[in-house]
């Protein structure tokens, strides 16, 4: 994953950092979804994202387990983090 900051303003990532995002997001929306929440009301459930395009199957604790299971793997093979003391700015580049 590849975090490149610009002019200290703005943060885009590439790369597989991209799928690592979805994922947390996907979490975050059945979090919200079992609090009777929607992500948008023009999107799918969280529950029909999860279904349809990873071809998870359960209910929604099972599906939040399987997709937490998803993410961990997605960050263990994409991401590097270092531990860095608040307010530092750290450039990250892509590692081969």
């Amino acid at each position: 994953m590849s975090i490149v900051m610009k002019n200290g303003e703005a943060v885009v990532m590439t790369g597989n950092g991209i799928e690592v995002y979805r994922l947390a997001l996907l979490l975050s929306g059945l979090d919200l979804q079992a609090k009777g929440i929607r992500m948008s009301r023009h999107l799918p459930q969280a529950t029909t994202i999860a279904r349809e395009q990873y071809g998870l199957k359960g209910t929604m604790p099972k599906l939040r387990a399987q997709v937490e299971a998803l993410l961990a793997k997605a960050k263990a093979a994409t991401c590097y983090v270092e531990e860095v003391t608040p307010g530092t700015v750290v450039e990250v580049a892509e590692t081969v």
